[in-house]
């Protein structure tokens, strides 16, 4: 009697910390490890032998974690939660559905058949969140094997045959929380009925991915338009950078740089830069050097693997072009007619562990092709200012929709510096000219992206303006725009919009 009180009070436990432990962009880092390690106990058995608590978790944070991605705007940083979750899901139903074939098992393997068709339908039925999970899939090729597998193989007829004939056998289970979540569930009342368990497998899907097939190909048509233009128009140049080769600009730099900063850069002599909105056209992420990740304890941490060869030939800015993603030094980097240093704040103080979470979101982009679509919310492809969003932890960076897609573009993340309350500071500003270096001011700096300081904080300049009637006398009625300043404080928000 004692042992089903304590048992009923477990899952008790774990059903009140799961709806207190709701998905939200704020937790966005702890779930992020707190799956990273439910996966790591399935695959390595440290978990409750029976596998019931870990179904019905997953189960109520699928649909947590479902509804966030259902609001009107989520950020890129939350879809790293996609594949870690899905991993859960898979290790978890294909060791259930691997179990022994006892009467208690047979339950579990029913139960398990609702849990999944109920994470199918949170995430492959309405168009936002299949698309979502769909792109993590590209980026991710063996999970989606692996889901394909499990699915195909947990409702096979052949296998589904064999679970009716299990649960025909009469008796009560070994584990009364089994019994009891086998009472009330939608198992059991499918198991009694002519095939109840194979309605379970979603016979739709494949129109739902015909669909979404065809979105994609006529995504592929404007992102080949576009990568075309890039590829034509980024070989067109008529001069070299004004800071190159700046001997005073690297010498600041070397003293100035601290691991995870982030690099601004503006081209004015290749014609792409008047293709691309705004005044800043790039973004790069500085790795930092062997001693500043030394001290920070990451030189020796496995995440560090897949940047130290290049770090040690001096290639420590790590960036992503139209050609893909590449290494830099600090000497070639600085080709450039203006540069501007971004730097989280307190983002070195966070830790190890921390760090080489951004370090490994960073060397998952390692391979992908450049995102001609702009859309920040796939991960198969990505853009310079994308790596960021993947990586950088909790920051709601501006995005703005073009085309029906979520985008954030160079000059939107620099704009960030100046938002009140910005997790998001400016460094060091520097301009050249035939003249030479310039070192400008955080004034000047918010002058490129149309902010200015009054009342000591930064606002946003706009011009707003308005058509007016007025009556000519001659000619009659005439049309005349007038305008006016605008100054308007921007504060940062979780939301990024």
């Amino acid at each position: 009697m004692f042992r089903k009180k304590y048992v009923n009070l477990c899952l008790l436990l774990i059903l009140i910390s799961t709806s207190l432990g709701a998905v939200s962009f704020e937790g966005v880092e702890g779930h992020v490890i707190s799956l990273q390690e439910w996966s790591q106990d399935l695959k390595d058995n440290k978990i409750d032998s029976l596998l019931l608590s870990d179904l019905q978790k997953s189960e109520f944070y699928a649909g947590s974690l479902a509804d966030l991605y259902q609001q009107e705007s989520i950020q890129p940083y939350t879809l790293n939660l996609l594949p870690l979750f899905f991993d859960v899901v898979i290790t978890l139903n294909t060791k259930i559905q691997s179990l022994g074939p006892t009467l208690d098992n047979a339950k579990l393997k029913a139960l398990s058949l609702v849990s999944l068709k109920k994470i199918n339908d949170l995430f492959f039925h309405p168009t936002k969140t299949r698309r979502l999970v769909t792109d993590q899939f590209k980026a991710n090729p063996h999970l989606e094997k692996n889901w394909n597998n499990l699915w195909q193989s947990a409702f096979h007829p052949k296998r589904l045959k064999k679970l009716r004939v299990s649960l025909k056998e009469y008796g009560e289970s070994q584990h009364p929380e089994l019994e009891k979540a086998w009472e009330n569930s939608v198992a059991k009342k499918l198991s009694q009925e002519n095939n109840g368990l194979e309605r379970l497998a979603d016979k739709e899907l494949g129109l739902r991915k015909i669909n979404d097939s065809f979105s994609s190909f006529l995504s592929s048509i404007t992102n080949g338009a576009s990568s075309a233009f890039g590829t034509v128009a980024g070989n067109i140049a008529w001069r070299e950078g004004y800071l190159k080769n700046n001997k005073a600009l690297l010498e600041k730099l070397g003293s100035t740089l601290k691991p995870f900063d982030l690099l601004m850069e503006k081209k004015a002599y290749k014609f792409t830069d008047l293709t691309i909105p705004g005044h800043w056209g790039h973004v790069g992420v500085y790795l930092g050097n062997e001693a500043q990740l030394k001290e920070l304890g990451l030189w020796n941490h496995p995440s560090i693997i897949p940047f130290k060869e290049q770090i040690l030939a001096g290639k420590n800015i790590f960036q992503v072009r139209r050609w893909g993603l590449v290494f830099d030094s600090l000497t070639d980097f600085v080709n450039l007619d203006e540069m501007a240093v971004l730097r989280v704040k307190g983002f070195t103080n966070k830790g190890a562990d921390s760090l080489s979470q951004t370090l490994s979101f960073l060397a998952e982009q390692i391979g992908k092709e450049y995102d001609f679509s702009f859309d920040a919310m796939t991960g198969e492809t990505i853009t310079c200012t994308e790596i960021i969003a993947f990586s950088y932890g909790e920051i709601a960076w501006p995005m703005e929709e073009l085309l029906g897609r979520l985008t954030i573009s160079p000059n939107d993340l620099a704009k960030l510096a100046f938002y009140t309350d910005s997790p998001l500071e400016s460094i060091l500003y520097v301009t050249g000219s035939p003249k030479g270096l310039h070192v400008k001011s955080v004034e000047d700096f918010g002058k490129t992206l149309n902010f200015v300081r009054k009342d000591s904080v930064f606002k946003e300049h706009n011009l707003a303006c308005k058509r007016e009637h007025y009556r000519h006398r001659r000619n009659g009625l005439r049309f005349r725009y007038s305008c006016e300043d605008q100054f308007k404080e921007k504060v940062y928000t979780k939301t990024g919009r």
